[in-house]
């Protein structure tokens, strides 16, 4: 949801969400990253790429690239284990990080392999905490 400056609710900048990382795994050794897609609802051309499907690739991309930054944990819903990004909540997707750079490396991937697709960012440090708000 966005506010009437047109802001999403829980979006950060790249240094905020390293700087809340930074905090947040200093004080349980594990976050979430989370990332919410824009424009993916608006009207597309006939004939140009489905910015959803290449938000689909990226997330393929990112989980077998980052492989070893991501650790197992129960962070988003508890009882459930999970391991790199996970989507729900429509163009929403989640991952458990313990190094705030593994978000700098995951912006700098995107931005050289998926230009096109445009995400808010976001930390939390779980499904009921603050920042969660970005992805509901």
């Amino acid at each position: 949801m966005r506010n009437k400056q047109g802001k999403k609710r829980g979006a950060l900048t790249v240094e905020q969400c390293v700087e809340k990382a930074t905090q947040l795994i200093e004080e349980h050794g594990v976050c979430l990253f989370l990332i919410d897609g824009k424009k993916f609802s608006s009207k597309r051309v006939e004939g140009t790429p489905d910015p959803f499907e290449a938000y689909l690739e990226f997330i393929k991309a990112v989980n077998l690239t980052f492989d070893g930054e991501f650790p197992v944990n129960q962070l988003a819903v508890t009882g459930r284990t999970e391991k790199g990004f996970q989507y729900g909540l429509g163009d929403a997707a989640w991952a458990g990080i313990t190094a705030p750079a593994t978000i700098v490396r995951i912006v700098e991937f995107k931005e050289e392999h998926y230009p096109s697709v445009e995400l808010h960012y976001g930390v939390a440090a779980d499904g009921w905490s603050d920042g969660i708000e970005l992805i509901k």
